[in-house]
């Protein structure tokens, strides 16, 4: 629960800004979400490029790293940013998807679900990144996912 909470806070406080006390404090708060973000993939000394879901778990989750290649981008954090997305075009599956967790060190698989949500917020973190900054160089990790989604369609009305 806390983590999602510093990831809500941090994505709300992006798009804030004002030269209020409020905007000081809010500021305040982004950064110290970042930060917790940014601690989640260290772990003894070693920077990771994968979000940990805790300061004691060695796994991470497809949507937690989307969110946090967002974040990372809407800050101008472009480093943490390509290395979450350099770890999830080196760890796609052939067929386009993601599993839902892997582990930090080498993109084993902890939970080999996959979600269509997950891989949707994947997609929408490597569009957004690419958006913010002109770098295509994910957008064939993107269009993968893009054909993984759609492979999944209900022909009758669409849905995943």
């Amino acid at each position: 629960m806390r983590k999602t909470v510093a990831f809500l806070m941090l994505l709300i406080s992006l798009f804030v800004v004002t030269n209020s006390e409020a905007a000081y404090n809010l500021a305040l708060e982004r950064q110290k979400a970042l930060t917790w973000v940014t601690q989640q993939r260290v772990r003894n000394g070693t920077t990771y490029p994968w979000v940990a879901v805790t300061a004691t778990a060695t796994y991470g989750y497809t949507y937690d790293n989307a969110l946090a290649i967002i974040a990372y981008t809407s800050v101008g954090d472009l480093e943490s940013a390509r290395a979450l997305l350099g770890f999830l075009a080196q760890y796609q599956l052939p067929d386009g998807s993601f599993y839902d967790s892997m582990f930090q060190a080498n993109g084993a698989v902890r939970n080999a679900t996959r979600s269509s949500g997950n891989q949707a917020w994947a997609l929408y973190a490597i569009a957004f990144y690419t958006h913010q900054t002109g770098d295509t160089n994910y957008l064939s990790t993107a269009d993968r996912i893009a054909n993984w989604l759609i492979s999944r369609q209900d022909p009758a009305d669409g849905g995943i």
